[in-house]
């Protein structure tokens, strides 16, 4: 019997007021996530299992790992399955059915995924990049490509700032994080490497609701730092 995900491991509070949380890979293939509705408040917690079709594509259902995920009122949910090492595929899946639709493919041993509105980025920690993608909610995901960021980049938050989407990568092994700014179209409008003094392997990222701020957790020095953008 596999264990349940700790539903508050990796959290994000997107626009439309909802919750999503996964594992980081492994065998276990479940997606945990916390459904709220408009106002904040928790209505209901679960965990599914995401299956994917047979090959990552079609055919019979087969369950995938997943590493992120990121939800929509709807119930559907673009997820990235970790692969150990290969590359990675992005699924777009309704909770309601067994199986994904695949809708691309990201880096390798891809890690975290975060949406802020249609702007999507997931942190790829085998190829030291991030795919930056559209997604309209639904089964539509467009303009994918990759972004050069550290390397082993690991957590990642993204929001939007007037017209623009502001990302930050947090990379572990490089001790930088990458703020990189998205338009809607998640075309890349700059990518800055920032260095981190004293903060040894950052691994995830926040930004700090009603500032232009970040934090950032150092896992080795045991120590969080805030930064400005």
């Amino acid at each position: 019997m596999r264990s349940p995900i700790s539903p508050w491991a990796r959290a994000q509070v997107p626009p439309t007021g909802h919750v999503i949380t996964a594992n980081t890979g492994g065998a276990d293939p479940r997606v945990g996530y916390s459904h709220y509705d408009a106002g904040g408040e928790r209505h209901r917690q679960q965990h599914h299992e995401l299956r994917a079709p047979e090959g990552g594509r079609s055919g019979s259902a087969s369950s995938v790992s997943a590493a992120q995920a990121s939800v929509t009122q709807q119930g559907l949910v673009v997820a990235v399955p970790a692969d150990g090492g290969a590359g990675g595929q992005l699924f777009v899946h309704d909770r309601t059915v067994a199986d994904a639709t695949h809708v691309g493919s990201a880096g390798e041993s891809p890690r975290m995924i975060r949406c802020s509105e249609q702007v999507c980025i997931v942190t790829n920690s085998g190829s030291n990049n991030a795919t930056v993608f559209t997604w309209n909610g639904a089964a539509t995901v467009a303009n994918i490509t990759n972004v050069a960021v550290g390397n082993v980049p690991q957590g990642v938050d993204i929001k939007k700032t007037g017209a623009n989407y502001v990302a930050v990568v947090a990379n572990a092994s490089a001790g930088t994080v990458n703020v990189v700014v998205l338009n809607a179209s998640a075309g890349v409008v700059s990518n800055t490497t920032v260095t981190l003094t004293g903060c040894a392997n950052p691994r995830s990222v926040s930004h700090v609701p009603g500032t232009d701020t970040y934090a950032v957790a150092c896992t080795i020095d045991n120590k969080i730092v805030v930064r400005a953008l």
